[in-house]
């Protein structure tokens, strides 16, 4: 289930839908916040001493935890997680597309966690 923040735009929004390309209808999504996640909270944000997520060990249930693209997390969602996380990069630039960023992060974590 993707949770939307009570902030973000909604899959009513025309960018969401052109982005989700039909994807919303299947996918079930709410808006909520913190409180309604599955615990563990595991932020997946560009701190410089994050651990990475190829070393970092996904337990079977927890909520995965994704920012805005040019902001990322706030301060306060970031101090409620229970972990922190990171891709790391190679370069000068030191993030992703938000969507690019949880494709590779839901990729590792489910062959880490060998479900299909």
């Amino acid at each position: 289930t993707v949770v939307f923040s009570e902030n973000t735009p909604y899959i009513h929004h025309p960018k969401i839908q052109k982005t989700a390309m039909g994807t919303e209808s299947i996918v079930p999504t709410r808006k909520g916040n913190l409180s309604y996640l599955k615990k563990p909270l595991i932020a997946l944000e560009t701190m410089k001493d994050a651990p990475s997520i190829y070393n970092f060990s996904f337990p079977q249930t927890f909520s995965l935890l994704l920012g805005n693209e040019e902001y990322g997390l706030k301060e306060q969602t970031l101090r409620q997680a229970d972990e922190v996380v990171k891709i790391p990069l190679v370069g000068s630039k030191n993030s992703l597309n938000v969507a690019n960023a949880f494709a590779i992060a839901a990729s590792f974590i489910k062959k880490q966690l060998s479900f299909c």
